[in-house]
Order: structure tokens, then C-alpha cells, then sequence
């Protein structure tokens, strides 16, 4: 089995690999069924199938024959020959193992569904539905393309009109990118017969009239059989009969619709009043009843027999006629109503998953909704706990502003109190000169007290002070510039400092008890220990320094 899986499909179907040349002709009976080969071609390539078994190993040789008597199924259903297909179809399930081969089942019940016309609704709603599922779980698109266009034609069934036209169109989709082009063109008889159903019936006899001439149909004998029925049905225009009659009343694959076709132009003549016709085409039908399987189109024959013997003069045998075609008709109205219980079924299948799927929309909405809640709570608890983070940072830069505001008015007010304080030493030591040099006062008590003065004014209590305003305002300042240069004198950081301040070179001066003239010398000098660049000013490095902080 594992050598077999590695071998790729031709078309992307999911049979279990089980080896040559049985996969092989597997492969082409796809592509038969889907082109709509002759049957002569399909019943030769089902043979070679049959006597590909005997190469299979023993391990494999059930599910080998499941799929022979699957495909001899599809092929007696494709020739109307219903009982026998059901008959056979019911052999392959007794075959297959459907837990290890549960793509087999599902091929197979698709084909009962789509044969028997007495299958529960629901059942068959089920089985679709399971279908699409699986097809498109294990990416066969072709089946899942067929299996969109049975729930259509279900759904259809049941008055699900808007619904089948969607399935339809995803069939067209699906088959589309399988590439087969043939079976899109065909679903167009799909669409139309819902089109009409749906009470549209000039845009479902538009496509049919399209499909009438469609070259890909055109070797299609049961595709372009139908069209012109439909259009004879929706029309009663004579040529669409004529047309549908004249392409089988030679096979001998078609007698079972040849006589209903010849029982439906003895009507149309009996309509048109060509007696003769009708007497003709219902001598042909009779020939053919024995080949008719289907119990409405055995009726049409035995009402179309019983106008001919009325024309005829021959009003018992009318009679037996008209019994026979009631009897038939009965026959079709008690399908009809097993169609109803189909219907029915179906529509309630359909029901309850609508309910549960309305009922899983309302559980998934609520939990969003309680999912939605407690992310809103999430936030706002969030938001709050932020806000009052970012609050207690506000309230603590706002205290340091304040502090800082403090520390910064503290040091003007310290540094006008040494600049008033030296003023007035300086003013009273210039009086003491004078005084000492007019003798109002003695040599030695004047040179004692500006040796007093001249020290306070070099050491004054308040410089302690003002640094340590200065470095509450310009934290590391000082502490970086000495790591700038460890060898800076205090009277240079002093002015570092002034300069900083923004303090103009007259008030230094006066700060530092020196001429302006020195002050320009100690900048320059200042600006030398610190090794600056030609291009960089002592200022901006001041304040580059002070502000990498």
C-alpha cells in the first residue's frame, strides 16, 4: 500500500491506491463518466477493470471488487436501467469496509441517493452534507463539485430554490478549476430546470436554447436530449420533440424514452389535428411499452393509445385505455407522494441544522460578547491603574520642579547676597585705605582689618551654600567636569560655573573679586585645560556637559 500511495492521480481523486493497472483504469472510468463517453467505451474499460482484479493482492481483492460492481452500478444508471444499478450498488456496500474505506461508502451511498427516488429526505440531506464535508476535508474537488450539484437538485426538490441555484454555482466553481468544462456546461440544464421552477421560466429557456447550440454538447446525445425535451416541455413547440425523438429513435440503447417520445408526438398531433400522425406514433409507442420503466411516462403511452382507439371509433378499447392510464397515474401520484415525505424529511433535517447552526451563531456571539466585556474591564482596570502610575509621576515631577525652582531662586538669592556682601567689604576696605592714608586711623589697626575683610571676601560662609545650590540645579556638573580634567583649580570651576549661570564677564569679576580683563585670560585658560576643539566654544560644552545629565 505504501508503494502504491506514491504514485500522483491524473485527477485529484481520493480512491485508496491499492496498485497497477487496477488505479490506472479507475482513473480513466472518471474521466469517461465525466466527458460523457459512449457506452460502448465505458462498458469495455469496466471489463478491463473486472479482469484487472486477478492482479490485485488477496489482502485487496474485496475492495478491488466493491469498486468493479460500483462502477457496473454507475454504468446500469447512466443507461436508466435503475432496478439493476440499485441491485448492484447494494452488492459493492455489502463489500466495503466503510471504517477503513469511508471514501468508497461515500461514493456509493451518493450514487443510491441519487438512484432510488424512495430514500428519506433527511437521510439523503445527511449524507450530502456529510459529503461536502469530507470532499473538501480531503481536497477532492471534483466530488465535492458533484455532490454541490445533488444537494442542488435536492434542494430544488424540496423548493429550496434560492439554495439549489447557490449549490449549483459552486459545482460550476469547483468543477471549473478540476478542469472538467463539459460538466459545467451541462449543470447549465440544472440551473434552468430551478430557474423555472422558481417561476422564471423565460431565463431557464434562455440557457437551454444557449445549450441547444453549445459546440462542447454537441456529441452529447443524453445532454442535448434532455435540452430539447425541457424546451418542448416549457414551449410545446413541436420542432424541440422532433429533435429530441430523431437523435434515439435508432438506438437500441434509448427504446425505454423512444416510446415516450412517440406517445408525446402522437399527442402533439392529436393537438394539431393530424389524425393520421397520431394513429401512426401511437401504433409505435404500443411497440415500445414493454421497454418503458418509468410509470408517467407508461401513462402519457396508455392516454396517447386510448385518443388513438376514440379516433379509431372504438370506445372499449378507450375504455381499457383510460383504466391503464389511471392505473399508471396512481402509481405516479403515490411516488409523488413519497416525493412529499422526501420533502418533508428533508426540510425538517434541513431545520434542525439551521436551529443548531443558529444556536452555535448565538453561543459564539455570547462568548465574544462575555469575551468583549471582559476585555473592556481589562482596559479601563488597565487604564486606571496607569493613569494612576503616570499621576504619581506627574505629582513627583512636579515636586522636583518645584524643589528645582526652589534650589534655583535659593542660588540667585545666594549669589546676590555674596555679590552685595563683597560689594560692601570692598566699599569699606576702600574707605579704610583712604582713612589710613589721611592718618585717621593707625597704619597697623587699618592694614588689620582689610587683612580681615580681604579674607572674607576670599572665603565666604555663603560659597558653601551656593555650590551646593548650584549642584541641586546641575547635578554631576562639577563631578564631571573634574573627570574632564582632574587637575581644574577651584577658581576655575567657580567660573565654569558663573558661565553656566550665563553671568556676563563684568559680574564675574565682580563675583571673583577679579578684573574683567583676568576673567577673559581664565576663560581662555579654562578653555586650553579642557583641550577643546577650534570649533566648539567653551560655552556649548558647558552646556552639552550639563545636559548629558
Amino acid at each position: 500500500m505504501a508503494a502504491c500511495s506514491e504514485r500522483q492521480s491524473k485527477y485529484p481523486y481520493k480512491w485508496q491506491l491499492i496498485g497497477e493497472p487496477f488505479d490506472s483504469l479507475m482513473d480513466r472510468l472518471e474521466w469517461q463518466f465525466n466527458d460523457f463517453a459512449p457506452f460502448d467505451s465505458i462498458e469495455k474499460t469496466i471489463f478491463q477493470l473486472e479482469n484487472s482484479v486477478k492482479e490485485i493482492s488477496k489482502e485487496r481483492e474485496t475492495v478491488a471488487q466493491s469498486r468493479v460492481l460500483y462502477w457496473q452500478a454507475r454504468y446500469l444508471q447512466r443507461r436508466q436501467i435503475i432496478d439493476s444499478a440499485l441491485f448492484t450498488l447494494k452488492k459493492a456496500l455489502s463489500l466495503n469496509d466503510s471504517i477503513k474505506f469511508r471514501y468508497d461508502r461515500l461514493r456509493m451511498f451518493s450514487l443510491w441517493y441519487t438512484s432510488n427516488d424512495s430514500t428519506d429526505g433527511a437521510a439523503q440531506y445527511r449524507h450530502f452534507e456529510e459529503a461536502m464535508d469530507y470532499a473538501s476535508s480531503v481536497g477532492d474537488i471534483p466530488y465535492q463539485g458533484h455532490t454541490a450539484i445533488n444537494m442542488g437538485n435536492l434542494l430544488n426538490a424540496i423548493g429550496e430554490n434560492k439554495k439549489a441555484l447557490h449549490y449549483l454555482s459552486l459545482a460550476d466553481s469547483l468543477y471549473s478549476i478540476a478542469g472538467f468544462t463539459k460538466i459545467v456546461v451541462k449543470n447549465g440544464i440544472n440551473v434552468a430546470r430551478v430557474l423555472s421552477d422558481a417561476g422564471e421560466r423565460e431565463r431557464g429557456d434562455s440557457i437551454l436554447k444557449t445549450l441547444l447550440n453549445n459546440p462542447i454538447l454537441e456529441d452529447d446525445t443524453i445532454a442535448i436530449n434532455t435540452v430539447s425535451r425541457n424546451l418542448w416541455a416549457s414551449t410545446h413547440e413541436k420542432p424541440y420533440l422532433l429533435t429530441a425523438y430523431n437523435q434515439i429513435k435508432d438506438s437500441p440503447n434509448y427504446r425505454h424514452l423512444r416510446g415516450f417520445y412517440r406517445g408525446l408526438l402522437a399527442l402533439q398531433n392529436y393537438w394539431e389535428e393530424n389524425y393520421d400522425s397520431t394513429l401512426y406514433y401511437s401504433d409505435l409507442a404500443l411497440a415500445d411499452l414493454p421497454f418503458v420503466t418509468d410509470y408517467n411516462h407508461k401513462a402519457i403511452i396508455w392516454f396517447n393509445i386510448g385518443l388513438a382507439n376514440m379516433i379509431k371509433n372504438q370506445p372499449d378499447s378507450a375504455l381499457i385505455c383510460r383504466i391503464r392510464y389511471e392505473n399508471y397515474i396512481d402509481s405516479v401520484q403515490i411516488g409523488r407522494h413519497a416525493t412529499e415525505v422526501l420533502r418533508l424529511s428533508a426540510l425538517h433535517e434541513m431545520g434542525i441544522k439551521e436551529a443548531e447552526y443558529t444556536a452555535s451563531i448565538y453561543r459564539r456571539n455570547m462568548i465574544l460578547v462575555i469575551v468583549g466585556i471582559v476585555l473592556v474591564a481589562t482596559s479601563i482596570i488597565t487604564w486606571l491603574l496607569i493613569n494612576r502610575r503616570n499621576m504619581r509621576h506627574r505629582i513627583e515631577a512636579m515636586k522636583n520642579e518645584l524643589e528645582l525652582e526652589k534650589a534655583k531662586r535659593k542660588i540667585a538669592a545666594t549669589t546676590l547676597s555674596i555679590e552685595e556682601k563683597d560689594n560692601m567689604l570692598t566699599a569699606i576696605r576702600s574707605e579704610l585705605s583712604e582713612m589710613r592714608q589721611e592718618g585717621e586711623i593707625k597704619e597697623g589697626s587699618a592694614r588689620k582689618l582689610e587683612s580681615t575683610i580681604k579674607s572674607h571676601l576670599l572665603e565666604s560662609e555663603n560659597e558653601e551654600t551656593f555650590r551646593e545650590m548650584f549642584d541641586v540645579v546641575n547635578p554631576k556638573f562639577t563631578e564631571r567636569l573634574r573627570e574632564r580634567c582632574p587637575e581644574l583649580a577651584d577658581s576655575y570651576i567657580k567660573l565654569a560655573c558663573y558661565m553656566l549661570m550665563e553671568l556676563d564677564n563684568k559680574r564675574i569679576a565682580s563675583l571673583m573679586m577679579i578684573k574683567p580683563e583676568s576673567v577673559r585670560q581664565a576663560r581662555w585658560r579654562l578653555s586650553q585645560r579642557l583641550k577643546l576643539p577650534e570649533n566648539e566654544t567653551l560655552e556649548s560644552f558647558l552646556r552639552s556637559l550639563n545636559n548629558d545629565f
